[in-house]
C-alpha cells in the first residue's frame, strides 16, 4: 500500500520528468520524434503545454480531422481566380519544418491520418499537389487523452516518439512551469552532445533491458540511447553514465513494457571480488590510466531494478496489467498506407 509521501515523490518525479523531456526534446527533438503524453483535459495538463510552449521555436495544433488538403496542401481557389493562374497552399506539414506539432486527441486519429504523420516523420519531407518536396523535420506532441480502459495511441506512432509521460496523477500544486534553454545553453548543449561518443556497453545494457521488456523495437533502443546521451549532455558529462541510462529507461522503455522478468530470470549480479593491488616498485613509471567507460557501467538488471525502483506499487501494478492486456484495435489491424508506413 502506498504511502501519502510515497504518492507525493512519485507525482513529484513525474513532472519533472515531464519537464525535462522537453529539455531533451529542445536539444534533439527532431532525432527523437516527440512524445506521447497521456494526460486527460484538466488544468495540469493545460499547465503542461504552456512549458510546451515556452519550449518549442514554433507550436502548431493538427486537429484529428485533418485531411490530405489540409496535411499537404491544396489548389487556392480565391488566389487562383484573382491572378488567373494556379495558386497554391502549403499544408499543415510543410508549414511544420523546424516546429513542434500538437496532436490533441491522438488516440482516435484516423488511420490516414497516422500514415501521413509516420511517412512524413520517417522521410523528413512532404510532396505537395504540384509535385514538389518540401522539407517537413518537426517534434511531435501526441495528447493521448483515453480512458485507462480505452485503446492508446496507435502502435505505430508510439515507437516514433521517444518519450512516454504520464500526467494524469499530477496534482495541480506541482505544476509548475520551468524555464527553457535558451539560445546561448542550448548551444552549448548540442555542442556537447555532437562529442558524444558510442559506449558499447551501455549499448548492450539497454539491449538487454529493452529484451527483457519485450520490446523488439530498433527504434526505442534508438530512442533510449539518444535521451541518454542528451541527458548526459544537459549534465555538462561528455560520458554517458548510469543515472542517464536510469533515467532513460524510465521515460522511454519501461511505459511501453510488454512483460516484466521475474526475480528468477534476472538475479542481482554479485560484485566481483577485488583483486590485490600490485606490489609498488621504484621504476614504475607509467600515469595513472582514465576509467574505461565500458569498465565503469553497471550490468544492465541493476539499471533496470534502479529504473523500476523509483515507481510506487500502484504504477508498477498498472505497468504490469498493461504488459499483459490485449493489444486494442489501434495497435493492430490497419492495412494499406498505414502498413506501408511501418
Amino acid at each position: 500500500m502506498n504511502t501519502p509521501a510515497a504518492e507525493a515523490d512519485h507525482a513529484t518525479q513525474a513532472w519533472q520528468d515531464a519537464l525535462w523531456a522537453l529539455q531533451v526534446l529542445q536539444v534533439d527533438g527532431a532525432n527523437l520524434g516527440g512524445a506521447w503524453v497521456r494526460a486527460r483535459h484538466g488544468p495540469v495538463r493545460e499547465a503542461w503545454l504552456a512549458a510546451c510552449q515556452s519550449a518549442a521555436p514554433r507550436l502548431q495544433r493538427v486537429p484529428i480531422s485533418a485531411d490530405d488538403g489540409a496535411l499537404l496542401g491544396s489548389l487556392d481557389l480565391s488566389a487562383t481566380l484573382q491572378s488567373g493562374h494556379l495558386q497554391w497552399q502549403r499544408g499543415l506539414l510543410a508549414q511544420a519544418d523546424g516546429a513542434w506539432l500538437v496532436l490533441p486527441m491522438a488516440e482516435r486519429a484516423p488511420r490516414g491520418l497516422l500514415a501521413r504523420l509516420t511517412q512524413t516523420m520517417d522521410q523528413g519531407h512532404v510532396q505537395d499537389g504540384q509535385g514538389q518536396r518540401l522539407a517537413s523535420r518537426f517534434t511531435l506532441v501526441a495528447m493521448d487523452e483515453a480512458d485507462p480502459e480505452d485503446s492508446p495511441l496507435h502502435e505505430s506512432l508510439q515507437v516514433r516518439l521517444a518519450f512516454a509521460l504520464q500526467l494524469d496523477h499530477v496534482p495541480l500544486q506541482l505544476a509548475q512551469e520551468a524555464p527553457a534553454l535558451d539560445p546561448t545553453q542550448l548551444a552549448q548543449v548540442r555542442t556537447r552532445l555532437a562529442q558524444q561518443r558510442q559506449v558499447q556497453s551501455s549499448l548492450r545494457a539497454l539491449l538487454e533491458v529493452a529484451a527483457s521488456l519485450g520490446l523488439g523495437d530498433a527504434r526505442l533502443l534508438r530512442h533510449a540511447w539518444r535521451v541518454a546521451c542528451v541527458s548526459a549532455a544537459l549534465r555538462g558529462s561528455a560520458p554517458v553514465d548510469e543515472a542517464d541510462l536510469t533515467r532513460a529507461i524510465r521515460c522511454v522503455l519501461l511505459p511501453r513494457a510488454r512483460q516484466f522478468p521475474s526475480s528468477e530470470e534476472a538475479p542481482p549480479a554479485e560484485a566481483p571480488t577485488p583483486e590485490p593491488p600490485p606490489e609498488s616498485s621504484e621504476d614504475a613509471t607509467d600515469p595513472p590510466q582514465a576509467p574505461n567507460p565500458d569498465e565503469a557501467m553497471p550490468p544492465p538488471e541493476m539499471l533496470l531494478a534502479a529504473s523500476l525502483a523509483s515507481l510506487p506499487p500502484d504504477v508498477l501494478d498498472r505497468l504490469l496489467l498493461q504488459a499483459q492486456a490485449p493489444r486494442g484495435p489501434s495497435a493492430a489491424g490497419h492495412s494499406g498506407e498505414l502498413r506501408r508506413s511501418l
